[in-house]
């Protein structure tokens, strides 16, 4: 699966939460780790994602963050974000 693929299935994996689902956290946590490179910003970002999902896809975790699920939400929406913008960095990277 390409990386723009794999981004965007992410995505559209909060759409499953919150609250516990070990087959999306699964596929979430491997979708990370195909796209880690194990070193860097792009690594550092994408385990704050990991971890973001984690709370997501748990029973009462993200209820941390308030009783909405939007505030939630709208956290890990921007941990996606930040895992599309560092692989497009480094994408783009002459390196």
């Amino acid at each position: 699966m390409r990386e723009a693929a794999q981004l965007d299935r992410l995505q559209a994996l909060i759409d499953v939460g919150p609250g516990r689902n070990e087959s999306a956290l699964a596929e979430a946590e491997q979708l990370l780790a195909s796209l880690d490179t194990g070193i860097g910003f792009r690594s550092e970002k994408i385990g704050f994602a990991r971890d973001a999902f984690a709370t997501w896809f748990s029973v009462k975790k993200w209820q941390n963050w308030g009783a909405e699920a939007a505030v939630y939400r709208g956290i890990l929406e921007k941990h996606v974000a930040t895992v599309r913008y560092a692989v497009e960095k480094l994408q783009k990277s002459p390196d």
